[in-house]
C-alpha cells in the first residue's frame, strides 16, 4: 500500500511469490479524499492517506484512515466498510490531546492513527501517531484504552507500558499477545508483555519503519538507514538466539534484484511488511 495513496490494494497469489496469474484489486477507497462511505461498499468509500493495514480472521481488513483520524473496518464476507474507532475530531495539539479511556472506540479521539495490528482474538492495536501512544480496542467490548505510551518521548527497558513515551512507526502482535513496537525516532524495537505490561528493549535499528512477527517468533523490521547515508534493507531479530541479521536488501538505494538472492536486491525506502503463515516475507 502506498503511504500517499487513497486506495487499499490486495495482492492475491497462489504461490510463495506473485506469479503471472496473481490478481491485484482494490479492496477499499475511491478517488475522494474526505471521510464518507460507512455502511456501504468499501470500494465506494473515501479514505484520506491510509497509513496502515492488517487482516484479521475471516478476511476482515482493518485500515488506519490517518487523516480522517479513524480506524475503518472492511468485513471480509460482505465488503462493507464501517468505522471501528475515532470520531474524526482533530486535536488542536499534542499538549491539548487527552484521549478518553475505556469508552466506546467509535466515540473516542485519535490523532492521525498510523500502523494497525490485530491479534487472534480480534483485539486491535493502533498507533495513535501524533498522540505518541499505542491504543488498544477490545474485541469483546469495543472499548478503547491507551496500551503503550504516555504522550512524551522517554523510553527505557522495564518501564510500565503507559509511562513509555514514543514516536512509534510500526507495531505487530504475536500469537501469545506480545506486542512489538518499533520507534523511528529512537531506533528501538521493544516488546510489551500482555500480562505485566512492562516493556523490554530487544534491539536497535537504523531508521526502522515497520515491523512484522512470524509464527516462530522471529521479528522483521524494515529500515531506511541513517539520514546521512541511507541503507534500505529488511532486518530480522531471531527469537531463538536474539541475533540480528539482514534478510533482504543490499543496503544501497535503488530497484534491482528480482529473481535473485534477497540480500543482493535493492530497495528504495522499504516500508510495510507482512509474514505469511508459511514464513514467506512480503
Amino acid at each position: 500500500m502506498r503511504r500517499e495513496g487513497l486506495f487499499l490494494l490486495a495482492l492475491v497469489a497462489a504461490g510463495a511469490r506473485p506469479a503471472a496469474a496473481a490478481v491485484i484489486m482494490t479492496v477499499a477507497g475511491t478517488s475522494g479524499t474526505f471521510y464518507d462511505g460507512d455502511g456501504g461498499a468499501a470500494t465506494a468509500a473515501a479514505l484520506s492517506l491510509p497509513g496502515g493495514v492488517a487482516v484479521g480472521s475471516g478476511g476482515t481488513v482493518y485500515i488506519a484512515d490517518t487523516r480522517d483520524h479513524r480506524v475503518r473496518v472492511v468485513a471480509g464476507a460482505t465488503g462493507i466498510i464501517t468505522t471501528l474507532a475515532g470520531d474524526g475530531t482533530q486535536p488542536d495539539s499534542l499538549v491539548a490531546y487527552k484521549p478518553a479511556e475505556d469508552v466506546v472506540a467509535a466515540s473516542a479521539s485519535l490523532f492521525e492513527p498510523g500502523a494497525v495490528a490485530v491479534d487472534s482474538s480480534g483485539t486491535v492495536y493502533v498507533i495513535d501517531g501524533r498522540g505518541l501512544r499505542v491504543r488498544r480496542i477490545e474485541a469483546t467490548s469495543g472499548t478503547i484504552r491507551t496500551w503503550v505510551g504516555g504522550g512524551v518521548l522517554t523510553v527505557a527497558t522495564g518501564m510500565s507500558a503507559t509511562d513509555i513515551g514514543l514516536a512509534a512507526s510500526g507495531i505487530a502482535v504475536d500469537g501469545a499477545g506480545v506486542l512489538y513496537v518499533v520507534s523511528n525516532s529512537s531506533g528501538m524495537l521493544f516488546r510489551v508483555d500482555p500480562a505485566t505490561r512492562l516493556s523490554a528493549t530487544i534491539a536497535v535499528f537504523a531508521g526502522p519503519q515497520r515491523v512484522a512477527v512470524a509464527a516462530n517468533g522471529d521479528v522483521y523490521v524494515s529500515e531506511s538507514g541513517p539520514l546521512a547515508s541511507p541503507a534500505p534493507r529488511v532486518m530480522r531479530w531471531r527469537a531463538a538466539d536474539e541475533v540480528i541479521e539482514p534478510v533482504a536488501g543490499l543496503g544501497v538505494p535503488g530497484f534491482s534484484g528480482d529473481g535473485g538472492a534477497p540480500l543482493l536486491g535493492r530497495f528504495n525506502d522499504p516500508f510495510g511488511l507482512g509474514v505469511a503463515p508459511t514464513g514467506t516475507l512480503y
